[in-house]
C-alpha cells in the first residue's frame, strides 16, 4: 500500500502532512497525538493535493476536517484555493478518502488573528473550569464547595488552601491563650548555690561536698560535718532548682506543624511553577496567535493565581511561625506524621482544636493539579465540547431535582483502541422513585467472558458488522465490511424505576444539525439503534440523541417527525438539539429531554 502526503499551499504558507490509515489511529486520544510543529492559518486560502510515495498526484473521494466534510469540489480537485479552516480552533485532524480507505493526519495547530477568537469556545472552557471540581474528580468529591475534606484522598490545591485558611484562623485565635496559659512542665536542674538553699540531700550533693572540701567552713553549732570535734558546713554546694518549661511534646508539635506547612507550601509552589513553565508563550507572528493558547488561557490564569496565593500564604505562615516560636520556646520537632493523641491534646480544649486541624491536614491526602491536566488535554474542539456537554447534562439533572449520589472512575478493559479517562465517568443520581446513571464514554460490549456486564450496563452490541465512518456508506461498494465487538458512545443515560431500566444513547457533535442529518445520521442510527439491544425485558433501548454545538438558533427536533405529527410515540426514538456556548446558563433543551425521559417511566 502506498504512503500518501497531504500538501496544503497558500500564498505565504506551504505545509506537507503525512497521512496514515485511520484504522490504526481511529480511537487514539487527541492528547497523545501531537503533530510536528506545523501551523495552519485559519483565514488563508489554501489549495490542496495528495501525492503518493512516487510524488504522483492522487485523486481523493472525500475530505473531512475534524469530522466536518469539505464540500468544495474545486478545492478537492486542487483547482481553486479556498478558506476551508475558518471555523477551526485549537488543533485539527484532516481525513481523506482514497479508493475507499480513510487516511488521517496527526494534529495540526491552527493560528488565527487575535480579534477573531471564538467567544463561544472560551465560554465553554470557562464553564468546564468553573464546574469540574465538583464532578470530574473522584479525589475531589471533597471539594470545599460540597462536602468538606474526606480522609486519605487527593485534593485540589483550592481545597488544600481552604483547609490552610481554617488552620490559620485557629492559630490566630489560640495565640493569646497559649501566650499566657500554655501547658508547661516542671524542670528539676542542679546548680551551685548557697548551702541554705539546699532542701534535700541527694547522692549528687554528697559527691559534690566530698570533691570540694575547700567549700567547708567551721560553724558554731552542733550541726554539719564533724571533724575532730569541729563542725563544718559547705558555703556552696549542689542544690536542686525547679523551673517551668514550654518544651513539652504538644507545644513542640504546635510549632513544628507550622514549619511542616511552610515546607508543604514550598513544594506546592514548586509544582505550580513547573506547570506554569509548560504553558510557554504562544506562537505569535504578524498579528496571528496559536489558538491552542486560548484553550490554555484559563489554565495559565489559574496557575498564575495559585502562584500569587501561595506566595501570600508563605509569607503569612512564616510570620506566624516566628510569633509562635517567641511565645513557645521549644526545641525543634519535625512533624511529618499525625501527632500522638496525648492527654493534653485530648483534654485541653485549645490543644484539642489544634490537634483536630492537624489531623485533618495530614489525612486530607496529597494535593494534585488534575484540573490543570484536564484543561491541558483540550487540544481539539471535540474534546472541549464533550466535557462541556457532560457537565451540562449533570447540571441539568440537578436542575430537574436529582441529587448526585456519587461520581466514580470506572476502569474498562483497555486495548490499543480504548484508553480509560483519568476522571470520573460514572455518575449516579436519585429523585423520588427514579434512579439515573450517566456514563461518559462507556464501553457497550458485544461478547464478554462472563455473564456479568461491566459497570452494570445491561445492553450489548448485537452485531460484529462495523461501519466506522458515515461517508463509508456510499463508498463501501463491494469492499469487506469491518468487524468489531463494542461501541463507545459519548454518553449513556440509564433511568430506572422499580425493576425497569430504559437506556438513552447520546453523542455530542461540534457540528450543525444540518450537517449531522446530511452526512452522519444514517451511520449513527445504524450504530446506536440498529446495532445495540437489551439483554432482558427489564432493560430497553429507548432512544438516541445527538447534541450539536454549531448553530445560532436554539432548536430541538424529533427525528421521527411524521410519527410526531400523528402523535404516535416511537420507541426507540431519536432527537437532535443544540447545546452551545452562546449562553452557558441555558439548559432548556437538556431539561426538556430529561423530562421526556421521565415520562416514559410513568
Amino acid at each position: 500500500m502506498s504512503n500518501y502526503t497531504l500538501h496544503l499551499k497558500a500564498k505565504n504558507n506551504n505545509i506537507s502532512l503525512p497521512l496514515r490509515l485511520k484504522e490504526s489511529t481511529d480511537f487514539l486520544d487527541d492528547y497523545f497525538d501531537y503533530g510536528n510543529g506545523e501551523y495552519i492559518y485559519n483565514d488563508y486560502a489554501y489549495s490542496m493535493l495528495v501525492t503518493d510515495d512516487c510524488n504522483k498526484i492522487v485523486f481523493i473521494d472525500k475530505m473531512f476536517i475534524n469530522n466536518e466534510i469539505v464540500e468544495e469540489t474545486a478545492f478537492l480537485y486542487g483547482r481553486k484555493p479556498r478558506c476551508i479552516f475558518l471555523d477551526c480552533f485549537g488543533e485539527i485532524k484532516i481525513e481523506v478518502v482514497i479508493s475507499g480507505d480513510i487516511y488521517i493526519t496527526k494534529n495540526t495547530r491552527v493560528v488565527m488573528k487575535e480579534e477573531s477568537i471564538n467567544k463561544n469556545i472560551i465560554n465553554m472552557i470557562d464553564y468546564i473550569y468553573d464546574n469540574c471540581d465538583d464532578y470530574l474528580y473522584e479525589e475531589h468529591k471533597n471539594s470545599k464547595f460540597r462536602v468538606g475534606v474526606m480522609p486519605n484522598k487527593n485534593i485540589s490545591i483550592d481545597t488544600k488552601l481552604a483547609l490552610l485558611g481554617e488552620i490559620y484562623d485557629i492559630y490566630i485565635k489560640s495565640y493569646n491563650i497559649l501566650k499566657y496559659s500554655s501547658q508547661t512542665k516542671l524542670i528539676h536542674t542542679n546548680k551551685i548555690g548557697n548551702f541554705n538553699e539546699l532542701q534535700r540531700i541527694q547522692q549528687s550533693t554528697i559527691n559534690y561536698i566530698v570533691n570540694h572540701p575547700e567549700e567547708l567552713q567551721p560553724v558554731n553549732y552542733n550541726s554539719g560535718i564533724s571533724v575532730n570535734k569541729q563542725y563544718y558546713e559547705p558555703q556552696k554546694t549542689l542544690v536542686q532548682s525547679v523551673t517551668y518549661s514550654y518544651d513539652i511534646y504538644e507545644n513542640k508539635v504546635i510549632v513544628g506543624f507550622l514549619k511542616t506547612i511552610i515546607k508543604d507550601l514550598e513544594e506546592i509552589k514548586a509544582t505550580v511553577e513547573i506547570h506554569r513553565n509548560i504553558n510557554t508563550s504562544p506562537y505569535r507572528r504578524d498579528g496571528y496567535v496559536d489558538s491552542v493558547y486560548y484553550i490554555f488561557t484559563r489554565n495559565t490564569k489559574m496557575l498564575d493565581d495559585y502562584a500569587v496565593t501561595l506566595n501570600e500564604w508563605l509569607e503569612k505562615m512564616q510570620k506566624l511561625f516566628m510569633e509562635y516560636k517567641k511565645i513557645l520556646n521549644v526545641s525543634d520537632l519535625n512533624v511529618i506524621n499525625p501527632p500522638e493523641y496525648t492527654n493534653i491534646f485530648r483534654r485541653i480544649m485549645p490543644y484539642n482544636i489544634m490537634f483536630e486541624k492537624m489531623l485533618k491536614w495530614f489525612n486530607s491526602g496529597k494535593y494534585d493539579l488534575l484540573k490543570s491536566d484536564l484543561l491541558l488535554s483540550f487540544i481539539s474542539m471535540s474534546k472541549i465540547y464533550e466535557y462541556y456537554c457532560l457537565l451540562k447534562i449533570i447540571r441539568s439533572l440537578e436542575k430537574c431535582g436529582y441529587n448526585l449520589i456519587s461520581g466514580t472512575p470506572f476502569k474498562y478493559t483497555e486495548n490499543k483502541y480504548y484508553r480509560n479517562t483519568n476522571y470520573n465517568n460514572t455518575f449516579k443520581f436519585s429523585k423520588d422513585s427514579f434512579n439515573v446513571t450517566v456514563y461518559y464514554q462507556p464501553i457497550i460490549y458485544g461478547k464478554t467472558k462472563g455473564r456479568e456486564r461491566p459497570n452494570n450496563i445491561n445492553i450489548f452490541r448485537n452485531t460484529t458488522i462495523s461501519i466506522k465512518d458515515s461517508n463509508m456508506f456510499e463508498l463501501l461498494e463491494e469492499r469487506k465490511v469491518k468487524q468489531g465487538n463494542y461501541y463507545t458512545p459519548d454518553y449513556l443515560i440509564k433511568i430506572s424505576k422499580d425493576n425497569l431500566s430504559n437506556y438513552y444513547i447520546l453523542d455530542a457533535k461540534y457540528s450543525s444539525p444540518d450537517n449531522i442529518k446530511r452526512y452522519q445520521l444514517p451511520y449513527l442510527v445504524f450504530k446506536y439503534l440498529f446495532s445495540i439491544s437489551s439483554l432482558s425485558n427489564d432493560n430497553n433501548i429507548s432512544g438516541m440523541c445527538i447534541i450539536c454545538g454549531k448553530t445560532r438558533t436554539n432548536s430541538s427536533e424529533n427525528l421521527n417527525d411524521i410519527a410526531d405529527e400523528f402523535n404516535i410515540k416511537v420507541s426507540p426514538n431519536a432527537y437532535i438539539f443544540n447545546v452551545t456556548g452562546d449562553d452557558v446558563t441555558n439548559d432548556t433543551n437538556l431539561i426538556n429531554y430529561i423530562n421526556q425521559i421521565e415520562l416514559t417511566m410513568l
